[in-house]
């Protein structure tokens, strides 16, 4: 998201990137595209992001624990 200022490693930047890729996505998702969330559902063993309200990127349960971590401890880690 473009206004996201939340501080990480970069480690979480470069996952962000990959995960946020159109071809990591379309391997996440149905083929065709539709579920019980339409062309946003997820296949088993990915969930939603849920970084920020509407974000729907298919992600690991791992990565998108740790941004709701990362989410969490902004103010810990913003530039002076």
């Amino acid at each position: 998201m473009p206004s996201d200022e939340v501080c990480v490693l970069p480690d979480s930047a470069a996952q962000v990137i990959e995960d946020n890729a159109e071809v990591t996505q379309l391997r996440r998702k149905p083929n065709p595209p539709g579920g019980p969330y339409g062309e946003n559902t997820c296949l088993s063993g990915f969930v939603w992001r849920d970084a920020y309200d509407g974000d729907q990127i298919c992600v690991t349960g791992e990565t998108r624990t740790r941004t709701a971590q990362e989410n969490a401890e902004a103010s810990l880690h913003a530039a002076p």
